[in-house]
């Protein structure tokens, strides 16, 4: 290895001192100037900040002292003012050494010129930080609790009012809070208000309890009564969460309400019992009972009742509603099976469905469908409508005017009493009016039909099958009208034959309507009426052997009517005029004397034919037409 040394020699140091000497004196640094104005100023603004507290604390303990030392018997020392710029021999503090004119590292020389001076830095007096004693500005006295008038409480709060009036107006005492106001404070007993005295100032004896006659304290002690009456619990309002509704009802049945229902959406938020007072009904009648209270519908009134009353604690009540919905029918539904199903004391609403039902419709105006199947079907008391439905059904109307339809199948249909309704549907049926007035319809199929007791009306279907039809008794119809074909209607031997009927046999009937062609009628020895209905008909009337009066109710222009072998007809053109002697014979040459005039019966005019079958010149048979008819005769081959 190569080691370079230099040629030149150092230079000898003449005085050590020389290294520590600064260079550049000259050159002062801006960075202590302004480190020491910021502390400076540092220092000002927390003494300037701090001043009132130090003051303070110096004050406090200058009184402390003082009344230390007043404790103790020695009074303090007398102080001396302290000149600006001398130490002060309470705070320890020491007097400015004057300036030393050694330089450093001993020397007494004066300083080099380029040597940095020393400034003398005075330490600052900071104060001690310390907690400050609250400062009392007026006297603390004890503030008696908010009475529990004034705390916070719902909407529903008892107030000195009606439960519905506007809530009572504040206390000149009171603030808005409820509170006091620098005075006494008011507090609620049992609606009337009391005062209580304020404390006494401070600094002064309160004055000694009262006493009774006996001694005794009567203050707010722990047997006082105003205590409890002042933390006595305000009475609040029940509540409500909601109408009421109560079971639903047909028209003409009661319902059982007890308090309980009445009381289902309310709760008093003490726990008070609560009851019901002041009901009210918008319809029908409501009834109290040991129990509660019975209500009834009035007659056919459908709808929704409302039901007001009041519900209360004893103390303070709200209102309160419950609704009663009263229905026209109560829906009553079966499985599909073979149900058994039974009605109430109302009107029913009953569908059997599927499978061989058996359905009691007991009371009210039922209205029952047996659905498909072999039903069983009783309506019972009322206006009941029945249906059948497929199957081979068997409805029974009971008392009251019923209606009842059989449905497609074999049905057999009982109107029994009152005025029924039966129809038979397809299939061959019976039907039974029973008593009453009825109306029978039978429907396809070959059927049996009778009406019964009263006087009944059987409408003959166009079904092309062979029916039987049986009036009973009362004053029957058998009705053809809805036939469009020609039809024999003989009444002396109880057949109506037509291409759009069959061939049917009936008996029993007062009055037979034909249908809408050309009808032939023929009449026996018992008393008809007849309607012609469409067409152009004739009667043919026979010889009876009992005198007989006939009646046709709509004879027309086109209808004949034939006695033995004369043909009557209406003339058209011919006057009023009293044809008697035109058509009267003696009776002599094989021939019926005929005659005819007009009359009033009732405020209602008729035209009468009057016949002598048998030439005896007395009157047999009288055929009466409504109406005024110039009748002409002609002879028949």
């Amino acid at each position: 290895m190569i080691g370079i040394k230099g040629t030149k020699a150092a230079a000898p140091e003449t005085d050590p001192a020389a290294r520590y000497v600064i260079k550049d004196a000259g050159r002062h640094s801006s960075v202590p100037v302004a480190l020491g104005l910021f502390l400076a100023g540092l220092a000002l603004y927390l003494k300037s900040f701090l001043s009132g507290e130090a003051h303070s604390q110096v004050g406090m303990a200058a009184a402390q002292g003082t009344a230390s030392q007043a404790d103790r018997g020695t009074a303090p020392a007398p102080t001396t003012p302290v000149p600006p710029g001398k130490p002060d021999p309470s705070k320890n503090e020491q007097p400015d050494a004057p300036p030393s004119d050694r330089a450093p590292g001993g020397s007494t020389a004066g300083a080099p010129a380029d040597t940095v001076p020393v400034f003398p830095f005075r330490l600052v007096d900071t104060p001690d930080f310390g907690l400050r004693p609250p400062t009392v500005l007026a006297e603390w006295r004890p503030v008696p609790p908010l009475p529990l008038a004034d705390r916070a409480t719902n909407g529903n709060a008892a107030s000195a009012g009606p439960a519905d009036g506007p809530p009572p107006a504040a206390s000149p005492d009171q603030g808005p809070d409820g509170g006091p106001i620098d005075g006494p404070t008011v507090v609620p007993d049992g609606g009337d208000r009391k005062t209580e005295d304020a404390p006494p100032p401070p600094g002064t004896d309160s004055p000694p309890p009262a006493t009774d006659v006996e001694g005794e304290e009567t203050g707010d002690g722990a047997g006082g009564g105003d205590a409890e009456e002042e933390n006595a619990p305000l009475n609040r309002a029940p509540r409500v969460s909601g109408p009421v509704h109560l079971r639903d009802v047909t028209g003409c049945a009661s319902l059982t309400i007890g308090l309980a229902d009445l009381l289902r959406n309310a709760v008093d938020p003490d726990g008070d019992s609560l009851s019901v007072r002041g009901l009210s009904v918008s319809a029908g009648t409501l009834t109290a009972t040991p129990d509660g209270w019975i209500f009834r519908g009035d007659p056919g009134a459908i709808g929704r009742v409302t039901i007001t009353y009041e519900i209360t604690d004893g103390t303070v009540s709200v209102q309160q509603v419950a609704y009663i919905s009263v229905l026209a029918r109560t829906s009553v539904t079966g499985s599909g099976g073979h149900d058994t199903l039974l009605g109430g004391l109302c009107a029913d609403d009953i569908d059997g469905r599927d499978g061989d039902d058996l359905i009691d419709g007991r009371s009210g105006d039922d209205l029952i469908a047996g659905g498909r199947g072999d039903d069983h079907i009783v309506a019972g008391e009322g206006r009941d409508t029945l249906s059948g439905g497929d199957g081979d059904d068997m409805l029974f109307g009971g008392s009251g005017n019923d209606h009842l339809s059989g449905g497609a199948g074999k049905d057999r249909l009982f109107g029994g009493m009152g005025n029924d309704v039966l129809h038979g549907g397809a299939g061959d049926d019976t039907l039974d009016g029973g008593d009453g007035d009825d109306l029978l319809m039978d429907g396809e199929g070959a059927d049996v039909v009778r009406g019964g007791n009263g006087d009944d009306r059987v409408m003959a279907a166009p079904d092309r099958a062979d029916d039987s039809y049986d009036g009973g008794e009362g004053h029957d119809t058998l009705d053809y009208s809805a036939s469009t074909g020609a039809l024999r209607l003989d009444l002396a031997n109880g057949t109506a034959q037509g291409v759009a009927i069959g061939e049917d046999r009936f008996t029993g009937f007062e009055t037979v309507i034909g249908g809408q062609g050309d009808d032939h009628f023929i009449v026996g020895g018992n008393a008809a009426v007849l309607a012609g209905g469409g067409g152009r008909n004739l009667f043919v009337f026979e010889p009876a052997a009992q005198p007989v009066t006939h009646e046709i109710l709509d004879f027309h222009v086109g209808d004949r009517i034939r006695v033995s072998k004369y043909d009557l007809f209406a003339a058209v053109g011919d006057g009023p005029d009293d044809r008697f002697k035109d058509v009267y014979g003696d009776g002599t040459d094989d021939g019926p004397a005929i005659r005819f005039r007009h009359e009033w019966v009732e405020a209602m005019e008729r035209t009468v034919i009057e016949i002598d079958s048998d030439g005896d010149r007395n009157v047999d048979t009288i055929v009466a037409l409504q109406g005024f008819h110039a009748l002409t005769m002609t002879e028949t081959t």
